[in-house]
């Protein structure tokens, strides 16, 4: 018998920011700036998130006499990805702190917090993705017949870890 597909669900998945000077190096300080007031904030009503990716370069060598060839790994640089934001007039969802990034050329973490929490345990969290990013695009989508939209598009400066969740 094969074994059962378990997949982690993308749905109630949240982003939040905060600045590059607080600490996010494992799952306990990630849980402590969560829960700490002011010191992160939420990026709410999103569409969608995008891809969180890094590349390497590469470059390939080859033989004029041989079908031999080498390839030599080089330097990482990290995607872009556009954040789509809901927007409503007084709505406190991130709107005017991405902006100011835009605005200050601020760089700030995020960290992407997964729906997928263990139930019980007594060091349970769930899985964290965290980063650093600027905002390289900022402004007001609105389109005929459709609701008006903040698109971020923030460039990746840096791709921390994957945590995954643990009970």
């Amino acid at each position: 018998m094969a074994a059962n597909l378990e997949v982690t669900d993308a749905q109630l998945t949240k982003f939040y920011i905060c600045d590059t000077g607080v600490d996010l190096g494992d799952a306990t300080k990630i849980k402590t700036a969560l829960a700490t007031s002011g010191q992160t904030k939420r990026v709410a009503y999103l569409e969608d998130l995008g891809d969180f990716t890094k590349t390497r370069e590469t470059t390939e060598y080859k033989c004029i006499d041989e079908d031999a060839v080498a390839v030599s790994q080089g330097s990482v640089s990290y995607g872009e990805t556009e954040l789509k934001l809901f927007y409503k007039a007084g709505q406190d969802n991130g709107v005017n702190e991405l902006s100011e990034m835009f605005d200050k050329k601020q760089r700030k973490q995020f960290i992407i917090v997964g729906d997928d929490e263990p139930a019980t345990g007594a060091t349970k969290h769930p899985t964290y993705i965290t980063g650093e990013f600027i905002n390289t695009k900022t402004g007001i989508t609105i389109n005929k017949g459709d609701v008006i939209r903040v698109p971020a598009v923030i460039k990746i400066t840096r791709l921390d870890k994957l945590i995954p969740a643990s009970a």
